[in-house]
């Protein structure tokens, strides 16, 4: 059945209440099939199903909120939250109920396999339809991160992002003690990969947070890599010579203390390479 709420319920202190009815709407129901390159299925894979990139009802946004502070202050952040989940038996099979009216879309994990692709399913209210998802061989990814000199890094971010997605979908590692940056169970497909910069410290009021605003990669490092299935794939990136800016902010009184300095550019720079 279908989530349902009822509201608002007025209760007074010590009130016990009787009489409330709740009428939950059964729900559609997907048949989900997965399987692997070859076609044979594939068992305890966790199927998901959630609405479609833009299918979101009007006037509707998914978050989540977190508290924190002596008082209780809430922050929100974007949510993904699922519609239903199942697990496939045996035979690849995962059956998940009580979904929405719309256009949805599933997606497979498994320990395996690399994630899946979303596919797109059309539910009609109270109906039942199928889906086929097949799932790859991961690819693993190793960067080796070095500096200008070419002497490995121990302690970088590495930032893996797909080349076709211009928003989330980032994967982050950091470099060993031999430079060594690894991913494990990467998608097949086409990435970027870049060095991460230090996230600044900000204050509000007074929590001090690391706001992830402004480019959160070094441009000069960045380097295409192509994950293929079943396959480790190695490259390099190399640390670019950063500039370093110092100053004073000043007043009419003197030097200021505690002052946000932030640097912005004025105009494009085209990175070679």
């Amino acid at each position: 059945h279908l989530p349902v709420v009822h509201g608002p319920v007025p209760l007074a202190p010590a009130q016990r209440l009787a009489g409330v009815r709740l009428e939950a709407q059964v729900g559609g129901t997907v048949t989900v099939t997965v399987v692997d390159e070859r076609g044979a299925p594939i068992a305890d894979a966790r199927v998901q199903l959630q609405r479609a990139s833009g299918d979101e009802p009007a006037g509707v946004a998914r978050a989540r909120t977190v508290r924190f502070g002596e008082d209780d202050t809430t922050f929100a952040f974007g949510g993904d939250d699922a519609l239903g989940s199942a697990t496939t038996s045996a035979d690849g099979v995962a059956i998940v109920r009580g979904l929405p009216a719309g256009a949805l879309e599933v997606v497979a994990t498994h320990r395996d396999h690399a994630p899946s692709e979303a596919v797109a399913v059309s539910m009609a209210e109270n109906g039942t339809a199928e889906a086929r998802v097949v799932m790859a061989r991961p690819a693993r990814i190793e960067v080796r991160v070095v500096d200008e000199a070419g002497v490995a890094l121990a302690g970088a971010k590495v930032v893996l992002k797909p080349a076709d997605t211009p928003f989330g979908g980032e994967r982050t590692a950091t470099s060993d003690a031999d430079g060594l940056a690894k991913f494990e169970g990467v998608p097949p497909g086409e990435f970027t990969a870049a060095l991460g910069r230090e996230q600044a410290a900000r204050r509000i009021g007074d929590v001090t947070m690391l706001l992830a605003d402004g480019a959160q990669t070094i441009d000069g490092s960045k380097r295409p890599v192509t994950a293929v299935a079943g396959q480790t794939v190695s490259i390099e990136l190399q640390r670019p010579l950063l500039a370093r800016i110092v100053g004073t902010v000043v007043g009419s009184g003197g030097a200021l203390a505690d002052c946000v300095v932030e640097l912005e550019s004025t105009s494009e720079r085209v990175v070679p390479g």
